[in-house]
């Protein structure tokens, strides 16, 4: 015998799971990525890199050892490999290996 409480526990339950999926970053891979590197710091300490391409699109760096390298060609054109995810409608790139571009 169901429940009368079977259907609406199924529906709260895809509920749930379509958050989730929603919540979860969107990951597009690798990429190489070409464009102009904007630091911003709070002092001393960097706290956000982005890259903006020429097509306009911007990219927040990860800020991890890698990402941190990137933040030294601020003003600066790079071209950098490594993965990218979209996150609450924002690029982000978690840098691999960067190099200056020509």
């Amino acid at each position: 015998m169901k429940s009368k409480y079977h259907a609406p526990a199924m529906l709260a339950a895809c509920l749930v799971a379509l958050c989730l999926v929603n919540a979860a970053p969107v990951l597009a891979g690798d990429a190489t990525v070409t464009g102009a590197v904007s630091v911003t710091q709070d002092g001393d300490n960097v706290t956000a890199v982005t890259i903006k391409t020429e097509d306009g699109k911007s990219y927040s760096v990860t800020l991890d050892e890698k990402g941190k390298e990137v933040a030294k060609h601020n003003g600066k054109k790079v071209t950098v490999t490594g993965e990218v995810a979209e996150k609450d409608g924002a690029h982000w790139i978690t840098v691999k290996e960067a190099k200056a571009a020509e």
